[in-house]
């Protein structure tokens, strides 16, 4: 897939804000200003600077839920917040 629009994503997606965009984030800053892990952007989970705690792959299947949730669990682990 070339082109992952993470940041409009339903589930993880934090482009736009709650007017421009509903996801599940956006909903969830209007409540918690200080909400963070939420993507932005056009690009993969390698790039962290778009993905943030986004760890989706797309075309995953169940059998790579294990690996994801480890790259997820590493990621909070190493966030300074």
């Amino acid at each position: 897939m070339l082109l992952q629009y993470r940041g409009l994503s339903w589930l993880a997606g934090g482009d736009k804000g709650l007017d421009g965009h509903i996801t599940i984030p956006n909903i969830l800053k209007k409540y918690n200003s200080n909400l963070f892990g939420q993507s932005y952007g056009i690009g993969s989970a390698d790039v962290y600077d778009v993905a943030y705690l986004n760890v989706a792959q797309p075309f995953a299947v169940a059998s790579d839920l294990v690996g994801q949730a480890q790259l997820l669990v590493d990621r909070v682990l190493s966030h300074p917040e």
